[in-house]
């Protein structure tokens, strides 16, 4: 099992795990092979189809639009099919006044831990309850101008 966590940096992971991801190059062959939808991509040394991935990130935007796309096709690209959780407005979880709304968010994930600890899977219930932003986009706009 692989868990993989980190805050959205310019629509995709931080520059050190990027490296980290990168020196994982030598898990695969030169050959490569063209998959049925047309991709091609390296052959794997070895079989990695009982490796679960789980790719959990944050970001402070206020919802999905277009801020996940390109990491969720990186991952998908280099891990398979990984559970992806993708959480906006993750920086109200360190504003004390928004704990009436990060709390009770912080019990969905620990909920969530539980259920990927028996299943080794996410139900698509539960992404969906994770990734839904804790307060309107507009309020949140607001709030991070300033206003």
């Amino acid at each position: 099992m692989i868990i993989w966590s980190f805050p959205l940096y310019c629509y995709g992971m931080p520059s050190p795990l990027k490296a980290v991801l990168d020196r994982t190059i030598p898990l695969v062959k030169m050959r490569m092979v063209q998959h049925p939808d047309g991709t091609v991509s390296h052959e794997a040394l070895m079989d990695f189809s009982r490796l679960h991935t789980l790719v959990i990130c944050g970001c402070g935007f206020p919802d999905w639009d277009g801020n996940f796309d390109g990491l969720k096709m990186m991952c998908k690209t280099c891990f398979g099919n990984p559970d992806m959780v993708c959480v906006p407005e993750t920086p109200l979880m360190n504003v004390p006044e928004a704990a009436v709304v990060a709390d009770p968010l912080l019990k969905r994930f620990e909920e969530a831990g539980a259920e990927y600890a028996n299943r080794l899977t996410l139900s698509p219930e539960t992404v969906a309850t994770l990734e839904r932003p804790m307060i309107p986009k507009e309020e949140y706009i607001r709030n991070v101008n300033g206003g």
